[in-house]
């Protein structure tokens, strides 16, 4: 008694269009595992490129830093001498009640 898993013809038939069987499934999986290889390739390659990108553009941010400091006086009034008091917040500010 031979002992099968697959209870079918394994012959290769154009005719009837059979194709099942050891030299086909393994050519077949080998294609598609070579392309899954490729895409995660290219996929890799996009996503590291991209983040070499980001990482080049926050350098030349941390490089562009202005070379004149705020005196006290502008620190206190606010941006160019106008205190908003959080007036430009999104947030509603609660009230306080005494």
């Amino acid at each position: 008694m031979e002992a099968n898993l697959c209870s079918c013809d394994e012959s290769f038939d154009l005719a009837a269009g059979n194709f099942n069987i050891l030299f086909v499934r393994i050519t077949v999986l080998a294609a598609i595992c070579l392309t899954q290889a490729f895409m995660m390739w290219k996929f890799i390659n996009f996503q590291l490129r991209r983040w070499r990108e980001h990482a080049q553009a926050q350098t030349l941010k941390k490089k562009q830093v202005p070379s004149k400091s705020k005196s006290k006086k502008d620190k206190a009034n606010g941006v160019n001498g106008v205190n908003s008091h959080g007036a430009d917040s999104p947030r509603a500010r609660k009230e306080k009640s005494s």
